[in-house]
Formats: C-alpha cells, structure tokens, sequence
C-alpha cells in the first residue's frame, strides 16, 4: 500500500462519505473467504434439514436452487445467525495494519469493535436479486448504530450490479426520513422519505480483497435488483469511545 493510495482514498471518504480500498493481502482474502463460504453453507444446510447436497451447490446461484432444494430460508438469516465474534487467525486477517491505518487517518480518536447488544462483531449479508433482501435506503447515524464507521467487504459478487449502493456527499446533508410501522428489518431504524433526481447512488466495482469504508452519515442500501447473482458480503464496524 503506497503513500498515494491511502491518501486518496482518505480524500475520498472525506469528500463522498464512502471509499474502496485494498487492505488484504492474498493470503488473508483466501482465509476470509473460505471461512464466510463455510459459514454459508453450513447455515443453509441446517436450513435444509442437513441435506449435504447444498454443499455441492454455488452460492451465486442460490436464488435458483433454494426452494427446489428444501432450504427454509423465512426466518434462517436472521440476525442471531449472521454475527460471531471472529477469533485467531481469522480475526487476524479481518484486521490487517492497512485497515487500522486508515482508520485513524480519518478518526483521531480511538475506536472499538460496535455490535449490536447480544450479536457479535461481524455478520453477513446474503441478498438474492429482486428479492427485497436488502433494507431500503437509510444511514448508520439513523438506527442503533450511530456514530460507527462501516467495513463492507464483499465475498461473491464485486461488481456494480452486486456492491452496495451509496449516495456520495450524502454526509454532508439532511434528508427527511421516516419510521416505518411495520417493516421486516431493524425496527426502530430510520429510513429515507424523499426522492429525488439530485439523489443519486453508486455501486463501487471492487476488487478481490478491496473493502468499501462508509460514513455513518452516509445514505446507502443494501438492496439488489437487477444483478444475475446472489450476493454475499461482510461487514463490520468501528466506533469512537472518545
């Protein structure tokens, strides 16, 4: 990682409230991967009733196969699933030198693992396409996890059809939100209320080890539309004590 590289990704979370950055060495990305890969896998077989045929099925295609093969997915990727507390070499390679470097290039301070009471600090996200899987448009700064500085780390599904889907300069402005009555994600979790042509979102096209850095101001969706694949990605985030 070159001086340049940091510092323009620094420029880039300051200006647009998001930036991509290559943090994981090879040997790191492969762990990472093989590990959240596993996780899946091993989640979506209990949700088969143990049926070992899912193992031999990929992940990117799991909007095609999950109903034909068994898997209760109402209800299986719910939070208390998709958090752990990483340990050992895992947690080794979550948190390489060049993550820390440019997290206290943007935040002086000292920051801490956040979690949500009860869960651990990192969890997935498995979004089929069209499917309503991710929440709607909101910011962290909205919702229990105010403050924090996201890591979003994509495991299958890199391109801009697949990322997340940010709103640049949108942590610099207010936005009329509203709280649903009724809603299948985070209760209690503002959501945006207005649209508009100046609001305009960007999927960053990443890199096999690159992460997105996100402001907790800043407005993103999960959500997935018009991809061919199902995506699966980490996230985990840091918050200041100071």
């Amino acid at each position: 990682m070159t001086n340049d590289a940091m510092n323009s990704a620094v420029e880039r979370y300051e200006r647009d409230g998001f930036t991509t950055l290559q943090v994981f060495t090879e040997e790191q990305i492969t762990l990472i991967e093989n590990f959240a890969q596993e996780w899946l896998h091993r989640l979506i077989r209990e949700g088969a009733d143990g049926n070992p045929a899912v193992d031999e099925m990929p992940l990117e295609t799991y909007h095609k196969w999950w109903a034909e093969m068994g898997v209760r997915h109402d209800g299986l990727f719910r939070a208390a699933n998709r958090y752990i507390d990483p340990e050992g070499a895992l947690k080794d390679a979550l948190l390489p030198d060049t993550l820390w470097e440019f997290l206290g290039r943007v935040h002086k301070g000292k920051l801490i693992h956040w979690a949500d009471p009860g869960l651990g600090w990192m969890g997935f996200r498995f979004i089929r396409p069209g499917m309503n899987d991710g929440y709607p448009t909101s910011c962290k700064n909205w919702g229990a996890a105010a403050g924090v500085i996201s890591v979003w780390l994509p495991i299958v599904g890199h391109s801009s059809k697949e990322t997340i889907a940010l709103v640049p300069g949108s942590h610099k402005k207010e936005y009329k939100r509203y709280l649903p009555e009724n809603q299948k994600f985070t209760s209690g979790e503002f959501r945006l209320a207005e649209t508009s042509e100046e609001i305009v979102y960007v999927r960053p096209e990443l890199k096999r080890g690159e992460v997105v850095f996100f402001h907790p101001a800043t407005l993103h969706t999960e959500d997935v539309t018009d991809s061919p694949i199902t995506r699966l990605n980490l996230e985990y985030r840091f918050k200041p004590v100071d």
